[in-house]
């Protein structure tokens, strides 16, 4: 079994952050750490097809980490950078469901790839 070494992961995690930051989605969820959390359960939620909203969302994060309105300002922008969506449930019209665009989940996607091709084991 191969073991993963660390000093070589972390040496092309530094040898990859500048194209990481200069990718909008990347360098965009990587903005804060609620950023991040946000959008990790967005895209939980698009690819294991399960309905999230941003009550749900509001009801995972910790209130330390980042207040209803911040959470609300992150999706608002998310959908204006076009990688989340957001419609009618279907089981309750007035509940609201977030997911990834199109856009969104091909980048995430792309992130989630290059950020697996960074681990070196030998």
């Amino acid at each position: 079994m191969k073991k993963l070494s660390i000093e070589k992961s972390v040496k092309r995690f530094v040898e990859n952050w500048v194209d990481e930051q200069a990718d909008p989605f990347a360098s965009w969820m990587f903005q804060s750490v609620l950023h991040w959390n946000v959008l990790m359960l967005i895209a939980d939620a698009t690819l294991n097809s399960y309905e999230i909203s941003f009550e749900d969302i509001c009801s995972k994060i910790n209130h330390r980490v980042g207040s209803r309105t911040s959470i609300q300002n992150i999706i608002k922008v998310g959908i204006e950078k076009k990688f989340i969506d957001k419609e009618p449930s279907e089981k309750d019209s007035r509940r609201k469901v977030l997911y990834l665009s199109e856009q969104g989940n091909h980048s995430f996607i792309d992130f989630v790839k290059k950020d697996a091709a960074t681990y070196i084991y030998e």
